[in-house]
């Protein structure tokens, strides 16, 4: 038989498809003519692998007597007799596998699918549907959910990752290691990086080589965008969630409504929160893309974002926004001790019954002893525990923190953090302080965000509004923990040292200085960017201490929100005077706005004598009137922040 380039192609794409095993060993179950299900769900984010995984099955069918019908929805206009044509082979083909590739880009005709081209389909037919997003609810209900199967695409694990590299002609076992800790096991990025041509980046966090940007732009995103598209996708890429908001406050000359609606149904979107983020290494790939080629623009749109998000935690208090802010620093030294983890590996989880057990095993004779000592809190203060997990459930590490508030009674007699939660309610205003016993990884320096996950932990389960300081356990001789605790211009305090079966551990104080730790994260991004300190805004609690003291100027005059200079009388006229015009200048005509003032007013600026008097006056509940006068306060709040933001004072 004459050879064709058809088939020394497929011979080639077979010779170097890898892994999938579990996907390929439940597909291939279901070729049968009693098959449990008739249609697979297919998805996971570009790159990951769908396409090849279905050319594989799709070899592996016909080798069984199935009858492959391939079909690519890019190639297809929108429109249901080009299905109904595209689909048309499938009807009277002898045991049919249908594959359709790309659907999200014809997922508007889901409905014409599953109503009129399925249901005509040969009962012992498997439909195979290949997509970048996760199915919508209507796959399954009417019944579908009986046939339907939902498979999502994992990334390569590291063995299958490095069998690609090797099959694709890799033989050095150092390069290899080095592209499978970038690509964080996307077979795109991977075969991408195979060429000999291309330098390897330097960890998994490296920017790539131009070319290797280039190639996955145009893969990933299918096309460059030109114009708002492109600057909104450049504000996705940095900031870890993007909602309207954030993207009306950074893009002020763009239609937000509009734009945030083009990025939800952008095939590199996924949902996160109140809003979107874009796939780990189309995200990475873009903000190598912007620091290459735009690098100004990359500086002003990371300090828009993290003005915008510290502005809005500043007034809203809102400690959840650190996520955010801390996502815009670049600083490895820093991340290593405080950052989310993006790959989605790890996890944070409560401590469970036999955690110790299982950490004993883990741990060496030094680490035993330490956790010997912690094991109280296992025990009777488990909410003050924080354990790391892995996507297989292994434990990769655990943490305790407490504050002076929240710490158990026995706390005070603990020899490790005892001494240290002490020292955080004498130094510390309010002990406003995250102290940590320890933060130990389990994964012995392989890379995992195992000690960066602990002390985000930490902090977000402290329930401080925005922590005014942290104490850091810092082993010495660890590198990485000396680097962080450097980074962060943290001080070792030497009474609260600590050594244990021959482990020193000592404890840095980290002061996150005026304005707390979002002020803190606010000023480090400033600092990577070679920006001059930015002004430390007022929070929520400090304007409405403010609004209390409006009348006692000894005080007024010595608060945060009072100017440098001046003498105490003056410096509280100028406290006064700018919230008077915050309040004439915030509150316009409206129903709802007039009686938010009023409120404000009978609370503050001229006080009735009880809030129950104030309610009454106002023909209000209680309830109602608290209710508006925390809104109140919250807009007089905003409208200082932004006023001192936009001064830069």
């Amino acid at each position: 038989m004459r050879k064709t380039l058809a088939g020394l192609v497929a011979a080639r794409d077979a010779a170097r498809f890898v892994g999938r095993v579990v996907e390929l060993i439940r597909l291939e179950g279901l070729l049968t003519h009693d098959a449990p299900v008739n249609v697979v769900l297919l998805h996971g984010p570009g790159g990951v692998g769908k396409s090849a995984l279905m050319r594989e099955l799709s070899r592996r069918a016909a080798a069984r007597g199935a009858t492959p019908v391939e079909v690519e929805a890019r190639g297809l206009a929108p429109l249901a007799e080009e299905l109904d044509r595209a689909l048309a082979p499938a009807m009277t083909a002898r045991r049919p596998l249908v594959l359709l590739d790309s659907w999200e880009r014809l997922a508007a005709l889901d409905g014409h699918l599953r109503r009129h081209l399925l249901p005509r389909l040969p009962a012992d037919a498997l439909v195979v549907i290949a997509s970048r997003h996760a199915p919508g609810r209507s796959w399954f209900s009417a019944g579908w959910d009986h046939v339907v199967l939902d498979l999502p695409l994992s990334p390569l694990g590291a063995d299958d990752a490095d069998a690609l590299l090797a099959v694709h002609g890799v033989t050095d076992a150092g390069r290899r290691a080095a592209a499978v800790a970038w690509a964080r096991g996307s077979p795109l990025a991977l075969v991408l990086v195979a060429d000999p041509s291309v330098a390897i980046p330097a960890g998994p966090n490296a920017d790539a080589p131009p070319a290797v940007v280039d190639a996955l732009l145009r893969r990933l995103l299918d096309s460059q965008p030109e114009g708002d598209g492109r600057a909104v996708l450049a504000v996705a890429a940095l900031a870890r969630v993007t909602t309207p908001a954030l993207l009306a406050e950074v893009l002020p000359d763009v239609d937000a409504a509009r734009c945030f609606a083009w990025l939800c149904e952008h095939p590199s979107a996924e949902p996160l929160g109140d809003g979107v983020t874009l796939h780990d290494l189309v995200g990475r790939t873009l903000r190598a893309d912007l620091r290459g080629r735009e690098p100004e623009l990359e500086r002003d749109l990371r300090r828009r974002l993290v003005d915008a998000l510290y502005a809005r935690g500043a007034v809203d208090g809102l400690l959840r926004l650190t996520l955010d802010l801390q996502h815009l620093v670049q600083d490895p030294a820093i991340r290593w001790g405080f950052a989310w983890d993006p790959s989605g590996k790890l996890r944070i989880d409560a401590r469970r019954l036999g955690d110790a057990d299982a950490i004993a095993a883990r741990s060496g004779r030094a680490a035993r002893v330490w956790l010997a000592d912690a094991r109280r809190w296992f025990d009777e203060a488990p909410e003050r525990v924080t354990v790391i997990r892995d996507e297989d459930d292994v434990i990769a590490g655990y943490g305790i923190a407490a504050t002076p508030a929240n710490a158990p009674a026995f706390a005070a007699e603990d020899p490790v953090i005892g001494p240290r939660l002490r020292h955080a309610a004498r130094k510390v205003p309010g002990g406003a302080a995250v102290v940590f016993r320890q933060a130990v990884d389990l994964t012995h320096g392989t890379g995992a965000n195992v000690t960066s996950l602990l002390g985000l932990a930490g902090i977000l389960g402290s329930g401080l509004a925005n922590p005014a300081a942290a104490y850091l356990p810092i082993v010495r001789g660890d590198a990485a923990a000396e680097a962080f605790s450097a980074a962060c211009g943290a001080r070792p305090i030497d009474e609260l040292v600590v050594e244990r079966a021959g482990v020193r551990v000592e404890c840095h104080n980290l002061d996150y200085g005026p304005g707390g730790l979002l002020a803190f994260q606010h000023a480090a991004v400033y600092r990577e960017l070679g920006l001059p300190p930015p002004a430390t805004l007022p929070t929520l609690e400090e304007v409405r201490q403010a609004l209390r003291q409006l009348d006692t100027p000894a005080l007024l005059g010595r608060g945060p929100l009072a100017p440098a200079t001046g003498t105490l009388d003056e410096r509280a006229a100028a406290v006064r005077a700018r919230i008077e015009q915050a309040v004439d200048d915030e509150f316009g005509e409206s129903v709802e706005d007039r009686q938010l003032r009023a409120t404000l007013v009978r609370a503050y600026l001229d006080p009735a004598a009880s809030p129950e008097q104030a309610a009454a006056e106002l023909d209000l509940s209680r309830a109602a009137y608290l209710r508006l006068l925390r809104a109140a306060v919250a807009r007089v709040a905003a409208h200082i922040a932004t006023e001192r933001r936009l001064k830069g004072d």
